[in-house]
């Protein structure tokens, strides 16, 4: 991902993309990688690259693991 960036649709294909989305998405205990995978996505979300909605929930989820509250979490703007 460092190298690359985010697993965008255009250059790994959808369901590749989708993958990491799943993969950054229950990463749970390495909270690291779901920081970094966070950060890039909301710069390919930005550029237009990838979903919006999958970057919300992957905001929560880290600020979840992070020991957000719930409902903190769900308030807070991705």
């Amino acid at each position: 991902m460092e190298k690359y960036g985010w697993p965008t649709a255009e250059p790994v294909g959808e369901e590749a993309a989708r993958a990491a989305w799943l993969i950054a998405q229950h990463t749970d205990r390495q909270l690291d990688v779901q920081r970094r995978a966070l950060r890039l996505m909301r710069q390919a979300v930005s550029a237009g690259r990838a979903s919006p909605r999958d970057l919300a929930f992957l905001h929560d989820r880290t600020l979840v693991n992070e020991g957000a509250s719930r409902s903190t979490a769900l308030r807070s703007p991705a």
